[in-house]
């Protein structure tokens, strides 16, 4: 396949909003456990994501500009129902939240390579819809690792568009992705970072992510970035904290931090997160 191919997912996912209202709130303790939803795991109280077939489109005008494994979700999101005609959908869309219900509401979420490809540059396209099917605003962005190889998977976040209230209906996820080529897979990796000493707890204002990154890939690295993901104790998604690093040097180490602030979060119950890792190495 050729390597500007991109291919096209649709997965509709209806929102549960009033049960993620009722279980929003920093440091309150009166949520209810999030249902497991069928076909989509990760523990959210979503209904179940449902992959329609996918198909080709042209390549856009303007193209999308450790040992540590990559960290798997608390629960692992499962595959997808079988697509139209047999297959299987090669993305899955799972652990979905709603941070900030009252104030700059955004929706936060994890996309898993289902496949056996090794992709790249992922788009999304968010739709909003009220309670009637009508669509309220559509939204277009990125995930947050520019890679994303078989199995693994990569987190985002979505400010909700200016008039669509935290308490729309439904938001259909549509996932465009390149084939990473040869050129691609050699100056982007997620292997031979290692992250040493990594601890996370709760300062005076945020919660805090501390460690360091040892570059083991053999070449200089122009760029180390880190991803966060937050879980509480049933599993659910409820922050991203991002950061990165420039220039680290075949063999070095460098120190890193990662601040979460609780008006990013959906809660402030942190039971334990998970790191990814990706390097941006020089040619």
């Amino acid at each position: 396949m050729s390597p500007r191919l991109i291919r096209f997912a649709l997965v509709v996912v209806a929102m549960a909003i009033v049960i993620l209202a009722c279980s929003l709130g920093a440091g309150e303790d009166t949520a209810q456990p999030p249902t497991q939803p069928s076909g989509s795991g990760g523990g959210v109280p979503i209904s179940k994501a449902t992959a329609t077939e996918g198909s080709e489109i042209a390549p856009p005008t303007e193209p999308v500009s450790e040992p540590t494994t990559p960290a798997q979700p608390t629960q692992a999101p499962t595959t997808a129902p079988p697509q139209q005609g047999g297959g299987e959908a090669p993305i899955t869309v799972t652990n979905l939240n709603v941070v900030s219900p009252d104030d700059a509401p955004k929706i936060i979420g994890i996309v898993q390579n289902t496949s056996d490809i090794n992709m790249r540059e992922l788009r999304l396209t968010l739709t909003f819809k009220d309670a009637s099917g009508n669509v309220a605003a559509t939204d277009r962005g990125t995930t947050w690792m520019v890679t994303l190889p078989p199995d693994e998977i990569t987190p985002f976040e979505f400010f909700f568009p200016q008039g669509v209230p935290a308490s729309a209906d439904s938001v259909a996820v549509a996932v465009e992705w390149r084939e990473a080529d040869a050129d691609s897979q050699r100056l982007w990796t997620r292997e031979g970072i290692d992250l040493l000493n990594v601890k996370g707890e709760w300062g005076e204002y945020y919660f805090m992510i501390t460690g360091e990154a040892a570059n083991n890939t053999g070449r200089a690295a122009r760029t180390v970035f880190l991803t966060s993901m937050a879980y509480n104790a049933q599993g659910r998604l409820i922050g991203i904290g991002v950061q990165y690093i420039k220039d680290v040097a075949a063999g070095a180490t460098a120190p890193f931090e990662i601040r979460m602030a609780p008006s990013s979060m959906a809660e402030e119950t942190v039971d334990h997160f998970d790191l990814l890792v990706e390097a941006s190495l020089a040619s």
